[in-house]
């Protein structure tokens, strides 16, 4: 397995984001490895990543996907203001 380097992923809204990655080995369990990506920033991809980031952030108030999902115990930006 490849340790590091990019990898391309075609997101259907953003186009074409080329990520470097790196895999880390976690101690104490040989099946998990982490990985990380991330993107160079001012390049297309490091812009399409940050915009992707700001959709995730600001969609607070967006539909609920289940019971544990973290967004439903937010409150909404209106009874943080008053």
């Amino acid at each position: 397995m490849h340790r590091h380097g990019v990898k391309r992923f075609r997101h259907p809204d953003i186009g074409v984001l080329d990520l470097a990655y790196e895999a880390f080995d976690l101690p104490g369990d040989e099946v998990l490895t982490l990985l990380t990506y991330s993107a160079e920033p001012g390049t297309p991809s490091g812009d399409g990543l940050e915009l992707l980031a700001s959709w995730a952030a600001g969609d607070v108030d967006g539909p609920v996907d289940g019971p544990g999902d973290r967004r439903a115990a937010l409150p909404s930006p209106e009874k943080q203001s008053g």
